[in-house]
């Protein structure tokens, strides 16, 4: 891409140049360079016809990023719920990835490290087609803002982040809740972008927040139940 805008540059040079006399009062970003016309065309003749079935092989594989972190954390649970996290075996892209690609599948579901790095480079290519000479400077900051298709993307993930949040807060014994989000947390910091790690963090805060109110309430109901049981005692 960068080669192909270096070789037209005075191509779109004279595109842009023609653009602003044409136009005087008009935006004049982002201008006209190859790289963003591929980028469109792209985005219109393949990603669109894809992004379905992408999408649903990275949420996933998200979720089998998140199963295998909860084996492999061998944390303790009530009643040993680990079931909860497992994705269902009636899962139609599942099946259907596990006949069609046997080993590659039995790689991703016992190797950590390898989902990372999938769901990694999903992630930042759909962000490469959702930014333009202008926003992609701006990538590495908390506050980026980024166009579709990355939009979409990230709010799949935030959705799968706050049922997996949601599960882990109704089956996990409290204290191990942190860890679980604090591992959770660092491990999607290999993933998204910051302004998406921004998000994460915020809803970390949120269900950490409604844990402990839970756990306080629950204590303390305990203590009054107890304390009610010493009175009738006397």
């Amino acid at each position: 891409m960068i080669e192909i805008d270096k070789a037209f540059g005075l191509f779109a040079k004279a595109v842009n140049q023609c653009y602003e006399g044409q136009y005087p009062g008009l935006c004049r970003y982002p201008q006209f360079s190859f790289s963003r016309a591929m980028t469109i065309m792209w985005k219109q003749k393949v990603y669109s016809k894809t992004k379905s079935n992408l999408m649903d092989a990275f949420t996933l594989l998200l979720q089998v990023r998140r199963q295998n972190e909860i084996k492999a954390g061998k944390l303790m649970t009530k009643n040993n719920p680990i079931s909860s996290f497992l994705i269902s075996p009636k899962n139609s892209l599942l099946t259907e990835l596990q006949n069609s690609e046997p080993e590659i599948m039995a790689e991703l579901f016992g190797n950590v490290n390898k989902d990372i790095d999938l769901l990694f480079k999903f992630a930042h290519s759909v962000a490469d087609l959702s930014v333009n000479e202008l926003t992609i400077h701006f990538l590495g900051s908390t506050k980026s803002t980024v166009e579709e298709p990355y939009k979409e993307l990230e709010k799949a993930i935030l959705k799968q982040t706050g049922n997996f949040y949601q599960k882990a807060g109704e089956v996990i014994e409290i204290k191990y809740c942190k860890q679980i989000l604090d591992e959770d947390y660092e491990a999607m910091g290999q993933i998204v972008l910051p302004s998406t790690l921004k998000k994460i963090g915020q809803l970390k805060q949120s269900y950490m927040e409604k844990y402990l109110r839970y756990y306080l309430q629950r204590r303390l109901s305990q203590y009054v139940n107890s304390r009610r049981k010493v009175v009738f005692l006397f």
